[in-house]
């Protein structure tokens, strides 16, 4: 969901050049779950958890916390990305009017900040699991 969140909100400002970046970033993650989880492996499940890190803190902290989250809170956004001063920001798809348009972009970068946080602690629980699965493997060997 977190990933989903990331793809619409960026392609609905910046257009559809992001379509293909979206999808890889939607696809890699459940990937390297799915090797992770069929597999096993401590490798997958660490460069999963290093991806959702990644994800968390650019576009859940960065992004959806200190621009989003804190504008819908009414407080002054902290982010130096581009165009994160503007009061409306200017985006490539629109839902009818401007402010319509600017409430879904900045809802949509709320959802961002959210479900990100909710994806790192599935993550960090998964990792968890998948160490603790190693370790009885490896005192079941000995």
């Amino acid at each position: 969901m977190t990933t989903v969140a990331v793809a619409v909100h960026h392609i609905f400002r910046l257009g559809p050049e992001l379509i293909v970046p979206g999808v890889i970033l939607v696809a890699l993650p459940v990937v390297l779950l799915v090797v992770a989880r069929a597999r096993r492996s401590l490798v997958a499940s660490v460069v999963f958890a290093a991806l959702v890190a990644l994800i968390f803190v650019w576009f859940g902290v960065v992004d959806g916390v200190l621009d989003h989250l804190l504008k819908a809170l009414g407080l002054e956004n902290l982010t130096f990305l581009p165009g994160g001063e503007a009061e409306v920001v200017a985006t490539f798809y629109s839902l009818g009017s401007a402010s319509t348009s600017a409430a879904f972009y900045e809802a949509t970068g709320v959802v961002e900040a959210l479900a990100s946080m909710v994806m790192l602690g599935f993550a960090a629980a998964f990792v968890a699991s998948q160490i603790t699965a190693h370790r009885r493997v490896v005192l079941a060997a000995a």
